[in-house]
């Protein structure tokens, strides 16, 4: 399973270098790891997203 952040059809490694846990809500045990985006990795995000969105048109 791929646990980098999806972006723009990529998946990019986390600028940050860290991870966050998941955790399953029913027991509080950690289930997997993800990726920590930063603010600029929120704004490639974002670009793309409306990217994509204009393009439906």
């Amino acid at each position: 399973m791929e646990l980098r952040n999806f972006i723009d059809g990529k998946f990019i490694d986390s600028l940050s270098k860290k991870n966050i846990p998941v955790l399953n809500p029913a027991n509080q045990k950690i289930v997997g790891n993800i990726d920590e985006a930063l603010d600029e990795e929120i704004d490639l995000a974002f670009k793309a997203a409306k990217k994509a969105f204009d393009k439906r048109i």
